[in-house]
């Protein structure tokens, strides 16, 4: 190992991703930047995850649990026994290009950032690209900027933080409780993740309204903490204007392809199709609203925000 350079920990989670899991391990090994120490963690895996993993066990640390303890877990035992200075989670669905550390490194340290997060190239269903925004905390906490795990982190500005949301989006609860321990972050304009989407995925599993319940719990415990957080209004706002502008592009696509020589029947058709869409997507989020503030504990919190602004006054 080069001794110049601090070693960074590299940790990958698999959870029957055998298929996948050659392409996610090599694409570690290869990195330009020398000085990391590669762990896997098999989190109790039923398929052929095992007799993939163990043709690298001269290279990497392997860790096998005996039962699985689930996503949330598994992080926070990789947080604990890593030997570097800085940690970088990697799903063993998804991969690495070989410079990807070291460019995450080179931004880090150019700007004396403790969390440096990439763009990210989606492949599976989907071949897009997702280029971020400069770190914004109010972004983050709307959701408008995404952080993966796949970030270059500093262990030292982690302290005693873990992940914790075992429902839904546990990357972002614990990046937005990160962010408000005053780290600073940055985004690496050129480095992209490999990122699968699939139709499987932990992401797809939970109806929108479901989600933006668990997200609003999220939001109210991290609010109990005193921190400076966004109101769910705002949240909701805000999700219903990422939906619109989705949606709005499509329809300005396909608007625009009606000038050429496409079938117009086809144009039309699609184009009536994402404004339906659209017009869904309203009812939903309405539908969202009015659960929400009906329930007691929305009122109850409701009730004591404006207390609070009264006394402040």
């Amino acid at each position: 190992m080069n001794k110049k350079l601090p070693i960074i920990s590299v940790v990958i989670t698999n959870y029957n991703y055998g298929k996948f899991l050659n392409k996610s391990i090599r694409s570690v090994i290869a990195q330009t930047y020398k000085n990391i120490e590669i762990i896997l963690i098999d989190d109790c895996s039923t398929d052929n995850s095992k007799d993939i993993y163990e043709e690298f066990n001269k290279k990497i640390k392997i860790i096998e649990h005996k039962k699985n303890k689930g996503i949330v877990e598994t992080r926070n035992e990789a947080i604990d026994i890593i030997k570097g200075d800085f940690l970088c989670f990697l799903d063993a669905d998804d991969y690495f290009d070989n410079d990807y550390i070291e460019n995450l490194y080179q931004v880090l340290i150019e700007n004396e950032a403790d969390v440096v997060y990439p763009n990210w190239r989606l492949f599976g269903n989907t071949n897009e690209k997702f280029i971020f925004d400069e770190f914004d905390e109010k972004k983050l906490q709307l959701q408008e900027i995404h952080i993966t795990p796949a970030s270059l982190v500093r262990k030292s500005g982690i302290k005693n933080l873990r992940f914790e949301s075992k429902e839904v989006a546990e990357d972002w609860d614990f990046f937005v409780r990160l962010s408000l321990l005053g780290v600073k972050f940055k985004v690496a304009d050129n480095v992209f993740i490999n990122y699968q989407i699939k139709s499987d995925s932990r992401g797809s599993r939970h109806k929108e309204i479901e989600d933006i319940k668990l997200f609003l719990d999220i939001l109210n415990k991290i609010r109990k903490e005193n921190k400076e957080i966004v109101s769910n209004e705002e949240f909701l706002l805000s999700k219903l204007k990422i939906k619109f502008d989705v949606i709005d592009k499509l329809i300005s696509a396909l608007n625009d392809e009606k000038k050429s020589n496409i079938d117009k029947d086809i144009i039309i058709r699609d184009r009536n199709k994402a404004i339906r869409d659209r017009n869904k997507a309203i009812r939903d989020l309405n539908k969202a609203i009015e659960e929400i503030t009906q329930s007691k504990t929305y009122k109850t919190a409701l009730k004591a925000s404006n207390i609070i602004k009264k006394i402040k006054r």
